[in-house]
């Protein structure tokens, strides 16, 4: 299953330099793509598999069932493959999977057959497109390889989420070395107590269809339903990349292996970074530090995160991109201090803060407890470009305090995660901690529930449950004018032709 998932994060980024970049860039790809998953598949204990290679038991194999059909459930309710209602980020990510499906690659769009009210705003010339769309790559090349319809297209999808998530459950209780259904309802329940935070504010309590992730007006911090529920395309691929990464522990490839989260989420990338950091510097029994950096020291960490930040830095960097600014967080949000601070101190431990007290003294045997805890805590102080530096780019520090809650709950620390000892079991009033942290779980999964059960009330309605303004960016009539501004500063590319991307690295797909 390791190779599956190294599979379901490279083959998107192998078809985007095999269609979208000039072959001598798709060689050098494929060579370091395919020497990083030679080294991968031979680091020690990876060909022995889940736990040293032991026979799954009835037991280990109803929880496997019972957690995939509960699984389907979960994503058909997400908007994924078009089944269900669909939250407001769909109507940028239905067109971005049709035109993959429909448009030659790489994408251009001729903008003089837009209707006037469109060529108004944004211009009538050619332009090409530059988003990280690296997630659907696989479905949608093979929607065009047999000629898929519409619906089969859209089942392909759900069918490629849906592996996705059977694979994070895997790396999740390959790295906790059991299979429980304690970990699925923690994967898919995880959460701040944003409950909380909208009883503290309106005083009332919620309805069904009410969203509780923005009860802070300022601050969210998306759980783990919220998160599949709208950005699906960056969650999904991010929260493997970091599973492959502890369940590998190997320092000659966590750099590398991070690098591949560049393809389908700078923003998560910003994150990812001060976490390997933190790694490379941790300090393993009495190591000096120039021992501990030869460590990392590899063909694969050095030349595959240049490769992707070439390639895919400078095919992100084509477009406008949003263009918000950067300052202080409190100030982008129209916020006076006032206001900003009490909030600040409801999100610290409504989000976060709150898990770290309930696991007490216990948090020193966890190696990335100090990291996470900084990031979650310093990423809403500042401002870059726009929310989501702090929203996104908080994915996998917020990913890792979910599998630091699940160690405490089953009482088992990985090593790639141990800073001391294994367990908890020592730690004074455990059991007593143990319960107010399954308190804190269960009120934080109020959020995921209420995202669910929105989604099946908006559902039930029968109608008009699709976000369907925009089918494709060659036709945005129906679209409002913030809709085609922000396609217009976000994904298109004006004066490509100039563009180092284009000029140097592109294929030509005029």
């Amino acid at each position: 299953m390791i190779l599956a998932a190294f599979l379901y994060i490279l083959l998107p980024v192998i078809i985007f330099l095999m269609k979208f970049t000039r072959p001598v860039y798709f060689a050098i790809g494929l060579v370091l793509f395919v020497y990083l998953l030679i080294v991968a598949m031979n680091q020690p204990g990876v060909s022995s598999g889940f736990n040293n290679g032991q026979i799954l038991n009835k037991k280990a194999l109803l929880t496997i069932i019972a957690t995939i059909v509960v699984f389907v459930i979960w994503i058909y309710f997400s908007g994924i493959g078009s089944y269900s209602y669909q939250n407001w980020d769909f109507w940028v990510r239905n067109p971005i999977y049709n035109d993959l499906i429909s448009k030659p690659w790489p994408l251009y769009y001729n903008l003089s057959l837009q209707e006037q009210s469109v060529t108004n705003l944004i211009g009538g010339e050619w332009v090409a497109f530059a988003y990280y769309f690296t997630y659907w790559l696989t479905p949608a090349f093979l929607c065009k390889l047999l000629s898929l319809s519409y619906a089969s297209s859209q089942l392909v999808l759900f069918v490629h989420s849906l592996i996705g998530l059977i694979i994070i459950y895997y790396l999740l209780s390959r790295l906790f070395k059991v299979f429980s259904l304690k970990i699925t309802a923690i994967f898919m329940g995880f959460s701040g107590l944003d409950i909380i935070a909208f009883l503290l504010h309106t005083h009332t309590l919620p309805k069904l269809s009410d969203d509780l992730e923005w009860s802070l007006y300022y601050f969210q911090l998306s759980g783990n339903t919220t998160q599949l529920y709208y950005v699906f395309n960056q969650t999904i691929p991010v929260w493997i990349i970091l599973l492959l990464i502890l369940n590998l522990n190997s320092p000659k490839l966590s750099v590398a292996v991070a690098a591949l989260c560049f393809a389908y989420s700078p923003w998560a990338t910003i994150g990812l970074i001060p976490i390997i950091i933190a790694d490379i510097v941790h300090k393993h029994n009495d190591e000096k530090f120039l021992v501990r950096i030869k460590k990392w020291i590899s063909i694969c960490n050095m030349l595959i995160p240049l490769f992707l930040l070439i390639i895919y830095g400078l095919y992100y960097t084509a477009s406008n991109g949003s263009n918000g600014g950067k300052g202080l967080y409190y100030k982008a949000m129209g916020a006076s201090l006032s206001e900003y601070i009490p909030l600040f101190i409801i999100y610290v431990l409504t989000e976060f803060g709150l898990f770290y007290i309930a696991i007490g003294t216990g948090i020193r045997k966890l190696r990335y407890s100090l990291i996470v805890l900084a990031e979650l805590a310093l990423f809403p102080i500042y401002y870059i470009v726009d929310y989501n530096f702090f929203i996104r780019g908080t994915i996998p520090a917020l990913f890792l305090l979910m599998i630091m809650t699940i160690s405490y709950v089953i009482n088992y620390i990985p090593e790639s995660i141990c800073h001391t000892d294994t367990t908890f079991s020592d730690e004074r009033n455990y059991n007593v901690r143990k319960q107010l942290l399954t308190a804190l779980l269960i009120i934080g999964a109020f959020t995921g529930m209420f995202t669910f059960t929105r989604s099946i009330i908006e559902t039930s309605k029968g109608s008009d449950y699709l976000q369907s303004d925009i089918s494709t960016f060659d036709d945005m009539s129906n679209a409002n004018e913030y809709q085609i501004l922000t396609v217009n500063s976000q994904f298109f590319v004006h004066g490509f032709a100039t563009k180092p991307f284009y000029l140097f690295i592109s294929k030509i797909g005029l």
